[in-house]
């Protein structure tokens, strides 16, 4: 399989522009299976054991068979039974960059080659690396600029993209070709040996997307739920990012969220990443106030 990291390189490399990038990840998200109901499909997991393996993903930055193997409801062997199962059950982005009619074949190999030879890979390797958005993140951004800080950067903005998939079921990449955007704020604070300042900045046809995915409400406005939904969503977020920091000896917290109308420049000297999903683009601040 090929992985998401191949789609943001071909984005970056202006071989596919970010509606085409777009495009063929939701046509693959559209005839993918979820592991858990592959795993119920296969009489391996029950609905209530795949439920308390969400559950515990909204508190850990685990992977669905990473828990399922710790909980005892899986083995490891199972879980790779599992992957396979779905890795064959839906289209890879190489064939559906083709059957949209984006790359030809013959152009499709020359973009594979020269990827696999400038992250020196070969075709296995790369399928190994879907959905992890590190190497994305560590490519957008220059790490010198960051300095002491760029290991915190890189964790939160690789799970922000990781958790958009977990909590609302759509392909993040980052669009290099994406503009800054003016629209509704929400932000929050992490205090205490590293500060930082976290905030979210999307329009309210995004806004409202995304609030229906991560809550699985039929919501029809942008209201108090609609809002605090999202708001919501990066209380979580930043309270996983805690958890992962605790683990490796770094105590911190968090501050309320804030939401409220936002500027072009919604902090200080702030990074942004632009995040582009199927519904439009939401705009990701991080800002070291510590």
């Amino acid at each position: 399989m090929v992985s998401q990291y191949f789609g943001q390189y071909l984005l970056t490399k202006g071989i596919l522009s970010s509606k085409q990038l777009c495009d063929v990840l939701a046509y693959e998200q559209s005839v993918r299976a979820f592991l858990g109901v592959i795993a119920i499909d296969a009489g391996v997991m029950n609905a209530q054991q795949v439920e308390k393996v969400l559950q515990i993903q909204h508190r850990r930055d685990r992977k669905f068979g990473e828990i399922a193997v710790e909980e005892g409801y899986l083995t490891s062997g199972q879980v790779e039974h599992l992957l396979q199962t779905q890795q064959r059950g839906y289209l890879t982005l190489s064939q559906a960059i083709v059957d949209r009619g984006y790359l030809s074949l013959a152009q499709l190999q020359a973009a594979l080659e020269s990827y696999k030879v400038e992250n020196k890979l070969n075709l296995a390797q790369v399928g190994s690396r879907h959905s992890h958005f590190d190497g994305a993140v560590q490519e957008f951004l220059d790490s010198d600029a960051l300095g002491t800080n760029a290991e915190y950067f890189y964790d939160y903005v690789a799970l922000t993209m990781r958790n958009i998939v977990r909590f609302m079921g759509v392909d993040p990449f980052i669009d290099t070709q994406g503009t800054p955007l003016d629209g509704w704020l929400i932000c929050q604070d992490i205090v205490g040996e590293v500060g930082l300042s976290i905030g979210l900045v999307m329009e309210d046809s995004v806004l409202l997307n995304l609030a229906r995915c991560y809550s699985g409400e039929k919501l029809t406005k942008i209201d108090e739920l609609t809002r605090d939904c999202m708001a919501e969503f990066l209380n979580e977020n930043s309270g996983i990012f805690l958890v992962n920091m605790s683990d490796r000896g770094l105590e911190l917290d968090l501050k309320p969220q804030q939401i409220r109308k936002a500027g072009t420049k919604p902090m200080e000297n702030a990074y942004r990443i632009p995040i582009r999903v199927s519904c439009g683009q939401l705009d990701l601040y991080v800002a070291f106030t510590k």
